[in-house]
């Protein structure tokens, strides 16, 4: 069986308008994890035993400290990786697609969490959610679905 690999947003996929509110009443906050929403991850990667792969903006500011907001909030794997820092201004699937030629990944093997729909060609494999809501059970269930 192939390696499966996790493509992962943060904002608008591990926070959202209602955690803001929930959490910090509706406070400015920067670097916001809701460990709901990574309990919800937390599952997808258990049940597909994904490889997970940073593609959000907060790449920028580096694994280790976008792992430790994860373990802070309860995630059970590590980040294997992330896009490359220097594909800014191409759209996301293009930075994803980087990656996977670089590792020779192919498109059946990808499922993208994304609140952006900037996947060009690989839209097929983007569960969308939204930054009002988040990472939902409904995303749960079409993230495990593509590869069943």
């Amino acid at each position: 069986m192939l390696e499966t690999y996790l493509f992962l947003d943060i904002d608008g996929v591990l926070n959202s308008r209602e955690a803001y509110k929930e959490q910090y009443k509706g406070k400015s906050q920067i670097h916001v994890i809701c460990p709901k929403l990574v309990a919800r991850l937390n599952r997808i990667v258990k049940e597909l035993g994904c490889k997970v792969v940073l593609s959000s903006i907060w790449r920028f500011n580096g694994l280790k400290m976008v792992q430790d907001k994860l373990d802070e909030n309860n995630a059970e794997f590590q980040l294997i990786g992330r896009t490359s820092i220097y594909g800014r201004g191409r759209d996301r699937g293009e930075q994803i697609q980087e990656y996977m030629d670089e590792h020779n990944i192919t498109a059946e093997q990808i499922v993208i969490l994304d609140d952006d729909s900037d996947m060009v060609h690989l839209m097929p494999r983007l569960i969308q959610t939204t930054f009002e809501k988040g990472l939902q059970d409904e995303h749960v269930k079409k993230a495990i679905a593509l590869f069943k």
